[in-house]
């Protein structure tokens, strides 16, 4: 990290061929950059559904600032502090937090309904 931003490396092998141009239209790969966190989606690399959710951030990021890459074997974030300066002791906050103040996934990201299975909102 620098006093203006924070770079985050996600390693998945192979994510660049499977990634295509890194679009985070792709239908396969979903990236998010939230102010208090992010996100990372790969369905069906090497065989698995992959997901990351770093929900609470050690402090908020500027969204349009910040960015996303997908390099050879990772996706690389550049995330921009909001309060610029700042030093980060940790990438996520440390204090407890309840459910209710993680904001809510994407739609992409919910998993389909068995059939039979009962709706648990």
């Amino acid at each position: 990290q620098d006093p203006d931003e924070v770079r985050v490396y996600v390693f998945l092998e192979g994510i660049l061929e499977y990634a295509g141009d890194g679009s985070a239209r792709d239908e396969r790969l979903t990236v998010d950059i939230f102010p208090t966190g992010l996100s990372l989606k790969a369905d069906g690399l090497a065989g698995r559904n992959n997901l990351l959710v770093l929900a609470q951030l050690f402090a908020e990021v500027d969204i349009k600032a910040s960015s996303f890459a997908v390099r050879q074997d990772r996706v690389s974030f550049k995330l921009v502090k909001k309060s610029s300066g700042a030093v980060w002791p940790r990438l996520e906050a440390s204090e407890q937090y309840s459910m209710a103040d993680i904001p809510p996934l994407p739609e992409s990201f919910r998993l389909p309904k068995e059939e039979g299975a009962k709706d648990d909102t």
